[in-house]
């Protein structure tokens, strides 16, 4: 670590243990621009997610990849999580390890990269589209005491067949219902488009059915090879039908419903503490060449593992220091600031901008609205005048 992050560390901790109870409250309330006394201060886990390889034997609509040939080797790998170990401990904080792609199932050293961050306590999780999970596979997964399992699943069958690929669908149940059998927890991902909308219903059924722990929605973004499909991104307006129905439906299922959009304050005022889009703030994303983005829905190289220490990034990055920053954000004024912040991969995609406004924002939307009719009421009573 160079001396200017060294630095950066000494005077983040020291400010964070330092100052009045009412500049200490202050702190607290305004994200500081410095990594450290935030996470000291928040404690949240890190996540790191992993692409340990490009390839894939899907070729799903709306994926962010653009290249599906290229692997991590297992040198880069160990690299990768001797730098992580680093930024925890002097992040003083737990961490959580993504093994995703591509199609991590496909990567020749899955099963020993596991075991490795067993070894090191760093849970690992495993993302696949659950198309290769075999009776085999679960059980070398579990034996490997992977516990979770997240599996990509877009629609019923004709809709996911029409996005990931004809019979998919059939072939990642089987795959779920082979990781449930051997104890494996399982979480249902679902991009969310025009597309399935619909379908939100039918997929919170079907967890209840399989058996699966926890369903997430995210929003579908245009970037990489789904840039194709920008027409099928939610309006603002579809994104809060969205989160309402799951808040109403939350309780009424046995499998957990996710809150993970930043947008969820807005329907859910139990929201407490920092919360909303964690891109660059707990979570980064490195590349198979090494390359860090905030998150993967925002692919902004902002430096290389390879190049650089994950910790030096995380600490120096201009645009990461900034994300951490929220008051630096177009909405920076808003109320809800710390526990939004819009997505900056929408945003991002959106507007080619990070730091704009969430474009999905119904709270936004809302808001215009309301100052439009109160500018018409306003000409109204002109006019009467």
């Amino acid at each position: 670590m160079d001396v200017e992050v060294a630095a950066a560390v000494e005077d983040a901790e020291g400010r964070l243990f330092m100052g009045s109870d009412q500049e200490k409250d202050e702190q607290t309330r305004l994200l500081t621009d410095t990594p450290i006394a935030f996470i000291v201060r928040e404690r949240p886990r890190f996540m790191l997610q992993v692409h340990v390889t490009e390839k894939c034997n899907l070729r799903c609509q709306h994926c962010y990849n653009e290249s599906w040939t290229r692997d991590l080797s297992m040198e880069h790998f160990l690299i990768i999580v001797k730098q992580f170990k680093r930024l925890l401990k002097i992040t003083n904080t737990g961490g959580t390890v993504y093994l995703t792609g591509g199609e991590p199932l496909l990567w020749p050293h899955l099963l020993d990269a596991i075991r490795i961050l067993t070894k090191e306590r760093i849970p690992p999780r495993v993302f696949t589209n659950g198309t290769l999970v075999t009776t085999d596979m679960a059980k070398q997964l579990s034996d490997s005491r992977v516990r979770f399992v997240q599996v990509s699943l877009d629609g019923a069958q004709e809709t996911n067949d029409s996005i990931r690929g004809e019979k998919s669908f059939d072939k990642a149940i089987t795959g779920i219902k082979h990781l449930l059998h051997q104890g494996i927890e399982v979480t249902l991902m679902v991009t969310v488009m025009k597309r399935n909308l619909s379908e939100i219903d039918q997929l919170l059924d079907l967890a209840d059915e399989l058996g699966v722990q926890r369903i997430a929605f995210n929003r579908f973004i245009p970037i990489g090879s789904g840039s194709n499909l920008a027409d099928e991104a939610l309006s603002s307006a579809e994104v809060q039908e969205m989160l309402l129905l799951l808040r109403d439906k939350s309780g009424q299922h046995q499998v957990e419903i996710i809150q993970r959009d930043p947008l969820w304050t807005f329907v859910n005022q139990n929201v407490q503490g920092f919360s909303g889009c964690s891109a660059g703030q707990f979570l980064l994303d490195v590349l198979v060449d090494g390359t860090v983005y905030p998150c993967r829905r925002l692919p902004i190289g902002v430096g290389n593992v390879f190049e650089k220490e994950l910790v030096d990034i995380w600490v120096a990055s201009p645009l990461l220091r900034d994300l951490r920053d929220r008051r630096k954000l177009e909405c920076g004024d808003c109320a809800y600031l710390r526990t939004c912040g819009g997505c900056r991969g929408v945003a991002y995609a959106k507007t080619g901008d990070p730091y704009a406004m969430d474009p999905q924002c119904f709270k936004k939307r809302e808001k215009t609205e309301a100052e439009l009719d109160d500018s018409i009421l306003k000409s109204d009573d002109e006019i009467r005048l």
